[in-house]
């Protein structure tokens, strides 16, 4: 049978659709998500740890602001809320802002974050976190790159210090890992954030490259993602993701992710 020419150019088209969109967040409860509750903020979790993972807790809660339903870390413990379920191959897209109450390091900026393909348990890093990479959501700051435990990521850019570099998109490519004198974290280029009001996060993740963006603008990126955890790095394209709470109170909403072809 002959396809009609029209009917022949919109194949592909139509082949490469994007797929849906999901909701991560329900509106209602924490349904697909868990709550690991670590120690008081400024506290030595050696000497005074948290409880773990929790289901009678008040860390994550879901309230309503601006007259919608959001996910409130209540900023009482560090800790971090996280799907059940591991994601690979997809975009992802929320929005954040701060709350007023603040705990432990009052000097310093409001600091939260976004760890993605997180991998191993619940504490194995600093008695808190999951061996992953993070989308740095800190005043001043969202969009910045973190190795967090066990891995590593290719970012282009300019070294600017022993463990810092800047993002440059025509830079060298440096290797960002959590290793002991090695360059940790890539600050972020471009990209305006809202000091006060919602900020908008994507995050783009396919095989083993991740790209960043904040307010609709690509702020980083980077490339052989890799985990350490094993004697050789191995590719890191899929995990669990993370929002990190560190002592100071937030708000988000609109969590949803589309999957992407590999």
């Amino acid at each position: 049978m002959r396809i009609p020419l029209v009917l022949a150019f919109l194949l592909p088209l139509i082949s490469a659709a994007a797929e849906p969109w999901q909701a991560l967040f329900n509106g209602r409860d924490l349904s697909g998500w868990e709550v690991f509750e670590g120690q008081i903020p400024g506290r030595d979790p050696k000497v005074e740890p948290g409880r773990g993972l929790v289901t009678d807790q008040a860390l994550f809660t879901v309230a309503l602001l601006d007259g919608e339903p959001c996910l409130r870390y209540a900023g009482t413990h560090m800790g971090t809320l996280s799907t059940r379920e591991p994601l690979g191959n997809f975009r992802l897209r929320l929005q954040v802002r701060w709350g007023t109450a603040r705990y432990g390091r009052l000097d310093r900026p409001r600091n939260a974050g976004l760890l993605y393909h997180a991998q191993g348990h619940h504490g194995d890093v600093s008695s808190l976190w999951m061996h992953s990479h993070q989308f740095q959501i800190e005043q001043g700051n969202i969009g910045d790159y973190i190795a967090v435990g066990q891995v590593t990521l290719e970012v282009p850019g300019e070294k600017t210090s022993e463990t810092r570099g800047r993002y440059q998109p025509a830079g060298a490519w440096l290797a960002i890992t959590a290793e002991s004198g090695q360059i940790n974290r890539m600050a972020r280029s471009g990209g305006q954030e809202s000091p006060e009001g919602w900020n908008e996060l994507e995050l783009v993740c396919r095989g083993d490259e991740v790209s960043h963006w904040l307010n609709g603008v690509e702020v980083l990126r980077g490339r052989r993602s890799r985990s350490l955890l094993s004697a050789e790095s191995t590719l890191l394209a899929s995990g669990k993701l993370q929002l990190q709470g560190e002592g100071s109170e937030f708000w988000v909403r609109r969590i949803e992710w589309q999957a992407l072809a590999p």
